[in-house]
């Protein structure tokens, strides 16, 4: 059966789906498609019904989880192979408990591919296919990507963060895009899109009971980034009767139509943050490198591990909003007790992006802090860099996971 199998290859970088393709053909294997993470792959899944799904597991690893548990639901009887440069025994056992019936170790090489997926055949030919049942007790899980950015103190750039990372995402990683503004008194992401207001997540607040996606859509408005917007208020001077249950649902709404849905968050904490927070795949805490912020950066991580919030999900933000560096690097990760993961450097050319309402990444990539959030956006979405970290560019991802210095 193996040569005869219906293939398909599942990998969020472009260049990695082609490396296997090719060692695919030249094994004489035929592949009916490929994809990315998210809509893009289970589409392809529904619309192929491939015997064996060949899936790349990259970081962020919540991501990747979330595209292999709803695969697994999808296709129960086709055999599942992953690869991947991560080989920790913790993520190969989870792998194998979504449904995964082998797991490569890259680089890959020709033979042990092709000795996996004939192994593969041989499983699929002599027993049925069963559901394991940490998959088969567990409700859907939405398939979308919950990316939360927060910070206890104002002012650090987390709606600069938010707007670039979320253009960076539509048009550079080609994955659909929601943002949601739930600081709803001074929310700034449709000023920082230059975009209009006509009706917001406050009007949430007037329907009861979960929330459908149309009706989400309703308050949303289109970016020219491809980006849409849920905003928060143009007045910001009533009481809104938003709720945690609100924002559950209509997170759960937009994650079964986008692939990322990334939350600017206002300063300190309230309960719709903690709702989020909950629901995100990735948390990103977002400090600058001052006193003041890094002490209630450390304050932030404190209340998370005290309510055993997941910290493989938590990643630090380090963001140089002025050219004054008035906190060391090394100061705040004596801090902290971490590494911050992203460092993005100060930029002249942010303020005057800010002033025109346009995310810097869509005009100037490839500026300082424009190539560090682009580097963060890909990361999110499963890319990984195709060149090696530029020692001297601030923002780049080392290829051991930390951070050669700090973000913006």
């Amino acid at each position: 059966m193996a040569r005869s199998a219906q293939l398909i290859i599942i990998d969020p970088e472009p260049n990695g789906r082609e490396e296997v393709r090719r060692m695919l053909a030249l094994a004489g294997f035929a592949v009916l498609g490929t994809a990315g993470y998210g809509t893009e792959a289970f589409t392809l899944c529904q619309e192929t019904r491939p015997d064996v799904v060949l899936m790349a597991l990259a970081e962020p690893t919540g991501r990747a989880f979330q595209t292999l548990e709803a695969v697994g639901r999808l296709l129960p009887a086709a055999g599942i192979v992953i690869y991947s440069h991560i080989a920790s025994h913790d993520v190969v056992r989870k792998a194998m408990q979504l449904g995964a019936r082998d797991y490569l170790v890259r680089p890959l090489k020709q033979e042990k591919l092709v000795a996996a997926i004939e192994s593969v055949c041989r499983m699929l030919e002599e027993s049925p296919r069963l559901v394991p049942p940490e998959i088969s007790d567990r409700p859907t899980v939405p398939f979308g990507s919950v990316v939360t950015v927060f910070g206890p103190k104002g002012g650090v750039g987390k709606t600069t963060l938010v707007t670039n990372v979320a253009a960076a995402l539509a048009q550079r990683a080609r994955v659909s895009v929601a943002v949601v503004d739930l600081d709803i008194r001074f929310g700034d992401v449709a000023t920082f899109f230059d975009m209009p207001v006509e009706h917001s997540i406050v009007d949430l607040g007037s329907h009861s009971g979960p929330l459908g996606l149309d009706t989400v859509r309703q308050y949303m408005v289109r970016h020219a980034s491809g980006v849409e917007v849920l905003p928060a208020p143009r007045w910001k001077g009533e009481w809104y009767p938003l709720t945690p249950d609100h924002v559950a649902s209509a997170l759960s709404a937009l994650t079964r139509a986008y692939d990322f849905v990334l939350v600017d968050t206002p300063g300190g904490y309230n309960d719709l943050l903690s709702q989020a927070l909950e629901m995100s795949t990735v948390a990103l805490l977002v400090t600058t490198p001052d006193v003041a912020s890094v002490k209630d950066a450390l304050m932030a991580l404190e209340i998370l591990r005290s309510w055993s919030y997941p910290q493989e999900r938590i990643q630090v933000v380090l963001n140089y909003t002025s050219p004054a560096i008035r906190v060391s690097e090394v100061e705040v990760r004596r801090a902290l007790g971490t590494v911050p993961r992203w460092r993005v450097p100060f930029d002249k050319a942010m303020a005057k992006a800010i002033q025109d309402g346009r995310p810097l990444v869509m005009d100037r990539p490839r500026s300082r802090a424009g190539r560090a959030l682009c580097e963060l956006a890909y990361y999110l979405a499963g890319h990984r860099p195709n060149h090696n970290p530029d020692r001297g560019l601030l923002g780049r991802l080392l290829p051991s996971g930390r951070a050669k210095a700090g973000a913006r």
